[in-house]
């Protein structure tokens, strides 16, 4: 079945058939003990083959599998080599992180994830949940987000993590508010939600009121800049829902990262149009996601996955080509995990142990620096005029000889100052415009002092404008190395699980069967119904302006 290929490394993985039937066996009602000492791992291997990047791994019971990595094997490989490992191990807590072979092993999550109810307001395909499909619905009571949201600020060693409110559709909940309120109180500043953005669409106000309780950030989904791009989320007016939404944040003051799932002959001639359109608006970041094949889309056949499959090299190449600006793939995109450089920098500035440090495997998470002028819009590629790859070399072994103090500060700026192309910089663009962008970088790691948030996004004539692609994993290319550095952990009763392993896996399967709220039937009996925006309809943005409803 497979074509000569080059062994890059070895891994685990999940059998995606044994994988299906563990998933159905919690579903139905079976010990998570399945999940946590799997039978269906098997070995597999990531090889590179005409070009490209694909698992490989055999079942026993059910054969061979192959599925596509990369579309582009030396993009691939540049992110493993840029890749920073973390400083130091993290030990897994019992219960919160102790899932047998799906526990986290390094770090404590750059992202927790708080699925406040599996209701939507929306019938989207794709959909990693399958969101208003299933029989029972699993709602965190006030009582329920206190008492894990209490639990996340007792780990030990917690560093700064952004907190991302998300679901089904998390303004649905009657506690959305309060649990950002309580999260505030308990000290935690980064504070976000992931949402369709139609409550934010119909009620000029709430994002106000959101902000007031604690929102710091809006993850708003968007697939593309025009309602044909959309279609597949089945709302007749989308682009008048997202526009009405974002103008609506932006007015708060919010933060905003457009969130985008690309699928390959669906979106993908998007990505370009969505960067441009997070570049004109200002003050918003884009977060790229190919599509996993889970929940709603996990029984798809071989030959849909196959031509929807996309990878995080491919959206470095289409980005490249749909854009104006000379954006290339092997000077300017690194591994997410770099980052994790300027959280151990805050450290040593700060002599704490507390910034955000990235921790996700090179395969799951990559990030280009852009700069966006603040007036004129002009984008460049920041590796267009510095050697990205020399100065993070330089700052790792600033790191790793612990130097401290100004000493700290006078060799950080001398590297700066060594990997600055002076002559390829933008017209104007100094020095001191370069250390304003690494006091970007500092504020957006770690909230230590006041202002960051100013400080991070609003600051100087150039500002860092990062576009992230975050791959997450199915069962056809679930990689058990990725998922031991997860960086997105899902805050739930059974402890804080990687996101893969929660939406992939079974154990989302597993905590909304032990700890749902009520059947459908009889959460319609006792709440109504909402409204379930599908099959074109058209959502109302008048009706609702200027409601008061919490």
């Amino acid at each position: 079945m497979f074509e000569p290929a080059i062994v890059l490394r070895k891994t685990q993985s999940l059998c995606p058939q044994c994988g299906s039937e563990a998933v159905n066996d919690v579903a139905s009602g079976n010990s998570p003990a399945v999940l946590r000492n799997h039978t269906g791992v098997v070995e597999a291997q990531i090889v590179e083959s005409g070009g490209k990047v694909f698992m490989q791994k055999r079942c026993d019971r059910h054969g061979e599998f192959q599925d596509l990595l990369a579309s582009d094997a030396v993009f691939y490989k540049r992110m493993e080599t840029l890749a920073v490992t973390p400083e130091r191990e993290y030990r897994p807590q019992k219960p919160v992180h102790d899932h047998g072979i799906m526990s986290v092993q390094y770090g404590t999550g750059t992202f927790m994830i708080f699925d406040l109810t599996n209701r939507c307001n929306m019938k989207c395909k794709p959909c990693f949940m399958d969101a208003n499909a299933g029989q029972d619905v699993h709602e965190l009571s006030l009582q329920d987000i206190k008492s894990i949201r209490d639990r996340a600020a007792t780990v030990k060693d917690r560093r700064e993590v952004n907190f991302l409110f998300s679901g089904g559709e998390p303004t649905l909940s009657p506690h959305f508010l309060q649990t950002m309120a309580y999260a505030q109180q308990l000290g935690f500043k980064r504070l976000h939600v992931a949402t369709n953005g139609i409550r934010f669409a119909q009620e000029p106000a709430f994002a106000a009121r959101a902000k007031q309780a604690g929102l710091h950030g809006v993850f708003l989904q968007i697939d593309g800049v025009t309602d044909e791009s959309n279609a597949h989320r089945g709302i007749q007016n989308f682009m008048d829902v997202k526009m009405a939404a974002l103008e609506h944040v932006l007015a708060a003051g919010l933060q905003v990262t457009l969130q985008t799932a690309v699928v390959n002959g669906l979106n993908a001639g998007q990505v370009g149009p969505l960067g441009q359109l997070a570049v004109d608006r200002g003050r918003l970041g884009v977060l790229f996601q190919p599509i996993m094949f889970a929940g709603r889309d996990r029984g798809v056949s071989d030959e849909l996955r196959y031509s929807r499959r996309y990878t995080l090299s491919h959206l470095a190449h289409d980005l490249a080509h749909q854009v104006r600006w000379d954006w290339q793939p092997l000077r300017d995109w690194i591994p997410a995990s770099a980052f994790a450089l300027f959280g151990y920098l805050a450290d040593r500035l700060q002599g704490s142990h507390t910034s955000m440090v990235c921790t996700a495997a090179p395969s799951s998470g990559v990030a280009s620096p852009l700069i966006v002028h603040s007036k004129t819009r002009a984008v460049v590629p920041l590796g267009s005029f510095v050697n990205i790859e020399g100065f993070l070399g330089d700052l790792r072994r600033i790191i790793e000889q612990n130097v401290r103090g100004l000493d700290l500060i006078a060799a950080v700026q001398s590297a700066m100052d060594a990997r600055f192309d002076s002559a390829a910089a933008p017209p104007n663009f100094t020095r001191a415009d370069l250390y304003q962008l690494l006091e970007q970088c500092v504020a957006r790691v770690s909230s230590a002092s006041e202002g960051w948030t100013q400080r991070a996004y609003e600051t100087g004539d150039w500002r860092l404008f990062i576009i992230l692609g975050m791959w997450f994993q199915d069962l056809f290319n679930f990689d058990l190395r990725s998922i031991e550095a997860s960086t997105t952990v899902v805050a739930t009763q059974e402890g804080e699980i990687p996101f893969c392993a929660y939406n992939s896996a079974g154990w989302r399967e597993a905590v909304e069967r032990m700890h749902h709220t009520a059947t459908l039937s009889e959460w319609h009996y006792q709440h109504g119904r909402h409204p379930i925006f599908a099959g074109g309809k058209l959502v109302p943005l008048a009706s609702l302006v200027g409601s008061s409803s919490g």
